[in-house]
């Protein structure tokens, strides 16, 4: 159904994780990576992730990513800001210079999609200097979101597509 190397494929961008975990065996996840996080929701999707970066050709990117998932501390949101009236946290952030977090929504931290990988290497690419142009983020009024993420607005958005399409041919993103 895809690529031998891609557990991902079938997940299409907006596709959902699917029931059965494909982290039963770590044989190719370093015996010590993460280890304090194993009992935490979003370890499987820390492994898939690690997978991603494993297949990336070697550069910054790929070694600054790794060096940032190996080093940041996890935090998992309510999936509602407010619920009562139905207002939903964004699905994850980071501020990259004042701290070494990241903030996963919990259906994405409990998730392991394709696009919830695609996400976690989105704010990786933040932790090692793509940030432009989310400051767009706080002129709600003036931008909309196609102003602010796509592959050819936001360089961290660009980063994760091209690597998770170079993870597994199946998996793309429209431009």
């Amino acid at each position: 159904m895809g690529c031998a190397r891609c557990r991902l494929a079938g997940n299409a961008a907006a596709g959902s994780a699917r029931p059965g975990s494909p982290f039963a065996v770590l044989h190719d996840i370093p015996v010590d990576f993460r280890i304090r996080d194993c009992a935490q929701p979003f370890f499987p999707l820390l492994c898939e992730t690690w997978r991603v970066l494993q297949v990336q050709p070697e550069g910054y990117w790929r070694s600054g990513m790794q060096a940032a998932l190996r080093s940041v501390r996890f935090r998992v949101m309510p999936m509602y800001a407010d619920e009562v009236r139905g207002i939903r946290n964004p699905r994850g952030h980071t501020i990259p210079l004042l701290t070494n977090s990241i903030r996963l929504r919990e259906d994405v931290a409990r998730g392991c999609s394709a696009s919830d990988v695609q996400l976690l290497l989105h704010e990786l690419a933040h932790r090692c200097g793509a940030v432009l142009p989310e400051w767009k983020l706080w002129f709600p009024w003036w931008f909309s979101q196609g102003e602010i993420y796509g592959r050819r607005v936001n360089s961290a958005d660009a980063i994760s597509i091209a690597m998770m399409e170079r993870y597994c041919n199946m998996v793309r993103w429209p431009d």
